[in-house]
């Protein structure tokens, strides 16, 4: 049993580190990342973004996009550098999923640490010695003059996203707390309804920033870029709308380096991010040693980039899930009878699609859990499922012929696919699949905008291709009634809403060997029902120039949190001045 103290910092036991998988063997080995044994100071790190600065303050814009809030400003829990690739390997620092699924892999932040004193109430207990940052660049800064960060700063933040404010996402996103209380200047108490408590103190400890109060109070929230102001390891000095952002390093920074810890952080002096939004600019610009890292690249853009650039090191990860999903609650459409959705599910190829579209780098069998360290203890390995499972997910033409007469469609049916332009490619082969079976489905592309404006108002009217919100597993979001935007093939059962309320109950860590089971024991229903129509996903790749030590692919250290990672990476500056004259 995977069992979990009270406090997160102590008690904690290894997750698991060898998933089985379905897919193909790697064809080719990851590069091996070695760098010198001493990280180094000094340099400048340039990121490149595909989109622009969303803006600076989480109360006031979509969290996702304020990508140098998420290193000007910190959060009261973070994932541990140490146990990611460049220390044990228990957490992958790849994906972005509920912190519940690496809670063994989390460490304090501007909490020294946390207590669950029940399924409602916790306790953080505040770090001293945190500093906010002296920034001549920012009014907010010059205004808080350097103070010691206390405990009031944290109840004051966590009471105005979750209690006081009507247009914070975090509090949209998972409901309101009930209370948060000062106990002391270095204790914070929170009281939280327990239906909703794993969501809200996952965004709570793990997504949302603190900020100073007087700066808020002065000027109504942060959201000028020159009213930033946080403890995080590098200061917003500089900022060209829809162009580049400059951060220059905290020279009075709380936290040293885990893997070294006689070292203060951050190593670089400046990191640069440069909003790039064309895809083959930002290749040619890495393949030009302007920017550092470039993550997000499919295997081709990868392949390409290391004929041209052969020094480049990369590191493959999974991308999350996308499914099919088929509206099921209208009798008059064929996906209302599961003997239609299961034939579709056995029409696709998906090996094909694996082998042939991919050339081997993806999974055939990514959902509903994907294949990474972090949900080790939820997945179950394609040849350990049920053989009518793995059937579901094979390509077999004559049972789904034989599905599709018994259902009345012998001769098949015409629908309609609403997708993303981006996704046109892949399901056309899809399309080409169903076809065979007389299925004439017509894909209708639509850019993200409409895209977006279909999924938050919960419209699907027969089949849709998107992603599928598996990083938090436990909602069942795709399977539940309710949950709008992600339920787009409106499955109403209620073994999945009836077992989301025990998983969203029984959620304190010392449970979570009984909440894994109760899970695992739903993944053949969830698969059989064939609501959601895996599709091969293929792998993505995070690329980052020789000179960069310390790194090995991560896209952020935890929920959402963007390139909090520069902190813990180097630049070795003698290499990069003999590659780049």
């Amino acid at each position: 049993m995977k069992k979990v103290g009270w406090c997160i910092l102590v008690g904690l036991m290894v997750l698991s580190l060898v998933i089985a998988s379905c897919g193909p063997a790697a064809e080719e080995e990851e590069e091996e990342v070695t760098g010198p044994e001493v990280p180094e100071y000094g340099g400048e790190l340039r990121i490149a973004l595909s989109s622009g600065v969303l803006g600076f303050d989480d109360e006031v814009s979509y969290l996702w996009g304020n990508h140098t809030a998420q290193i000007t400003n910190e959060e009261l829990m973070q994932g541990d550098w140490a146990k990611g690739p460049a220390g044990t390997g228990e957490a992958a620092w790849k994906n972005n999923i509920g912190i519940f699924y690496y809670f063994d892999s989390l460490t304090g932040g501007l909490a020294e640490s946390w207590e669950i004193i029940d399924g409602s109430h916790s306790i953080f207990h505040v770090r001293k010695g945190v500093h906010w940052a002296l920034n001549p660049a920012s009014e907010g800064s010059k205004l808080v003059n350097g103070r010691e960060m206390t405990g009031d700063d944290v109840a004051f933040s966590i009471k105005r996203l979750f209690i006081d404010s009507q247009r914070s996402f975090a509090g949209q996103f998972t409901g309101h707390a009930n209370s948060v209380e000062l106990v002391d200047e270095w204790t914070v108490a929170v009281d939280v309804p327990l239906d909703k408590a794993p969501r809200m103190l996952e965004t709570m400890v793990d997504m949302a920033k603190i900020v100073p109060r007087e700066v808020v109070e002065k000027y109504g929230d942060m959201g000028d870029w020159k009213n930033s102001c946080g403890t995080g390891a590098f200061m917003l000095t500089e900022y060209v709308r829809a162009s580049s952002a400059t951060l220059e390093r905290n020279p009075n920074y709380w936290m040293k380096d885990p893997l070294h810890p006689e070292n203060q952080l951050p190593y670089a002096d400046r990191v640069k991010m440069l909003v790039i939004p064309d895809s083959s600019t930002r290749l040619a610009s890495i393949r030009a040693g302007k920017i550092d890292i470039l993550g997000g690249l499919s295997y081709d853009d990868m392949q390409t980039l290391k004929t041209t650039s052969p020094d480049i090191l990369f590191s493959e990860s999974r991308k999350n899930p996308y499914v099919l999903m088929l509206r099921s609650d209208k009798p008059e459409l064929p996906f209302y009878d599961k003997r239609v959705r299961q034939a579709l599910s056995m029409a696709i190829d998906r090996k094909a699609i694996v082998d042939d579209y991919y050339s081997g780098r993806a999974d055939m069998y990514n959902w509903p859990v994907m294949d990474i360290p972090e949900f080790s203890d939820l997945r179950i390995p394609f040849d350990e499922l049920p053989e009518s499972i793995q059937e579901l997910i094979e390509y077999h033409p004559d049972k789904a012929r034989q599905l599709l007469a018994e259902a009345g469609y012998p001769d098949g049916f015409k629908t309609k696919i609403v997708c993303l332009t981006s996704d046109a490619d892949l399901l056309s082969i899809v399309v080409a699949n169903w076809a065979d079976f007389g299925v004439e489905a017509e894909l209708a592309t639509v850019e993200t905008g409409v895209f977006q404006g279909l999924r938050s108002a919960n419209e699907n009217d027969q089949v849709i291709f998107m992603y599928e919100s598996t990083n938090v597993p436990f909602d069942l979001a795709g399977v539940r009634s309710g949950m709008q935007t992600a339920n787009m093939a409106y499955v109403y059962d209620p073994d999945f809403d009836e077992a989301a309320i025990k998983l969203n109950t029984l959620w304190e860590p010392v449970n979570w060997q009984e909440r894994c089971d109760t899970y695992k024991a739903l993944v053949p229903k969830m698969i059989e029902g064939c609501w959601n129509l895996d599709v091969p996903q293929g792998y993505l790749y995070n690329v980052w120039q020789p000179w960069i030590e310390g790194y090995h692919g991560e896209t952020a250290l935890s929920l959402n949190n963007g390139p909090n990672y520069v902190k813990l990476i180097w630049i070795d500056k003698e290499l990069k001045e003999k590659m780049t004259k």
